[in-house]
């Protein structure tokens, strides 16, 4: 049996989401942010919780992309501060990539800031680069990216 179910983002998880996100996120987003992502109709945003396979309304995590033809923005990971270091984070961006792949999605890109080592060190691991080295980056964030399908 699967220790985590992944499921779409609802309204109803805005508090446990937000409360996540105020645990975990320097500049944290706002509810209304988030319910906003949530919301989205046009089908180019995408918002999934993991909860564990025993409790689907306890949220462990969440991931938030949007879609733009062939390229994928992330706009949000997190993962709660208590199950941090268990895979989970790796889990909710490989369910991503599986995502992007059967879409063919040919890049990936985010924004992390310059001062989160820890942030860049777990993108790292995922297979993006920086778009420019840390010291030429002008203001508080970076972009990484990586290349996805190839026609």
């Amino acid at each position: 049996m699967a220790r985590w179910i992944l499921r779409k983002a609802v309204p109803a998880d805005i508090d446990s989401i937000k409360s996540i996100e105020e645990r975990v996120q320097s500049c944290p987003w706002s509810k209304e942010g988030l319910l906003r992502e949530i919301n989205e109709k046009s089908g180019k945003t995408h918002f999934w919780c993991i909860c564990p396979s025993t409790n689907t309304s306890e949220i462990l995590g969440y991931i938030c992309f949007r879609i733009l033809g062939r390229e994928c923005y992330l706009l949000n990971i997190s993962v709660d501060k208590s199950c941090q270091a268990k895979g989970i984070g790796r889990l909710l961006f490989r369910f991503m990539i599986k995502f992007l792949d059967r879409r063919k999605v040919q890049r990936l890109a985010l924004d992390v800031h310059k001062e989160n080592e820890d942030a860049m060190s777990f993108y790292s691991r995922q297979g993006l680069s920086l778009a420019a080295p840390v010291g030429e980056v002008r203001g508080n964030f970076c972009v990484m990216e990586m290349k996805l399908f190839q026609e």
